[in-house]
């Protein structure tokens, strides 16, 4: 119910670095399960596109380190991104009570084309292809 009310009345009750780690750990979570998406989306394709080899390209031991690595670039691009609001929680803030980030155009431009065109260009080409050998066999 806190949560609820903090959406409502707008304000944030729980402080600046409070605030500034919800939104490392928003932007962190929204990454990384883009990237596991992607990763899916992977798996799929050699699945499908080449089901001879799958076991012993798509190891156990090669899928943990996949997802280690996907975490580890969500983690070191989110903070990245928001070190500023670690460094001065409430910089930007024009009220008290209030939680907002504050990001350059150059990095925005760089977030939208690493987490949203690159993910779904790569996750459109691999089902495509996926559909097509569907399709053929």
């Amino acid at each position: 119910m806190c949560f609820r009310i903090i959406l409502l009345e707008g304000c944030w009750f729980l402080g600046d670095l409070m605030c500034a780690l919800y939104l490392i750990i928003d932007y962190l979570i929204a990454a990384a399960s883009v990237a596991v998406m992607v990763l899916i989306s992977v798996d799929r394709y050699v699945a499908i596109c080449d089901p001879l080899r799958y076991p012993t390209k798509v190891t156990q031991k090669r899928v943990k380190i996949c997802v280690f690595l996907c975490w580890l670039f969500s983690v070191t691009v989110s903070v990245l991104l928001l070190k500023d609001n670690l460094v001065e929680p409430g910089k930007h803030n024009s009220c008290i009570g209030e939680c907002l980030i504050v990001i350059n155009y150059i990095e925005g431009v760089n977030d939208l084309i690493l987490y949203f065109i690159v993910p779904v260009t790569l996750i459109t080409t691999l089902y495509m292809t996926v559909f097509m050998v569907a399709v053929s066999q």
